[in-house]
């Protein structure tokens, strides 16, 4: 049984921290992010908050204004405060105009190092709910249409690649400016 320990409310810009270039703004009890063209290179721009003590889940919701262009994407990420090392899952359009989700690594926000994975997903699908959960063993990635029944999409170690002790979402523009309302960003205590 979990205890809510934040529920959802309005996000402000003072209860995250930023990391990379963007602009980010209180919206109508949300927070919109916008980056503007990195000129075909991959970089993002991060909301981040402190975690909680493991175990925890973090669910967010996103509503993606317009139609990302190749390259383009947001999501949930994880950060390691201590040298600025991301891991996320960002929804992205492939140069096919495909949704694909990528798990990638970064070692800061300007410098992509590589995926796990891509998976394509249902074009017709309307994910825009995201839980990532540290069970004290494992980090662990949900998607959900709903916000109720989720699906697993990716599990590993927790110290894999990063010892994650900031949680949040990014943008991540490619080549040319895209932007990305939060609406929603709820910690519970999982244990």
């Amino acid at each position: 049984m979990s205890k809510i320990l934040k529920a959802y409310t309005s996000l402000q810009t003072a209860d995250f921290t930023k990391v990379g270039t963007g602009t980010v703004a209180n919206q109508c009890n949300s927070l919109s992010m916008v980056r503007a063209s990195n000129a075909g290179a991959f970089s993002c721009c991060a909301m981040v908050k402190a975690t909680p003590a493991t175990p925890f889940s973090v669910i967010m919701h996103f509503i993606n204004y317009g139609t990302l262009a190749a390259y383009q994407g947001y999501g949930p990420c994880w950060r390691q405060s201590s040298d600025g090392k991301i891991s996320s899952y960002i929804i992205y359009t492939g140069s096919g105009s495909f949704n694909f989700l990528r798990t990638a690594k970064w070692t800061n926000e300007t410098t992509y190092l590589g995926a796990y994975g891509a998976d394509l997903l249902d074009p017709l699908a309307t994910t825009q709910w995201f839980k990532l959960e540290d069970n004290g063993t494992n980090r662990i990635f949900y998607m959900s249409t709903d916000g109720v029944s989720w699906v697993q999409y990716h599990s590993i170690g927790r110290t894999d690649f990063i010892t994650a002790n900031q949680v949040g979402f990014l943008i991540e523009p490619y080549n040319q400016a895209c932007a990305l309302v939060a609406d929603s960003f709820k910690i519970e205590y999982t244990g």
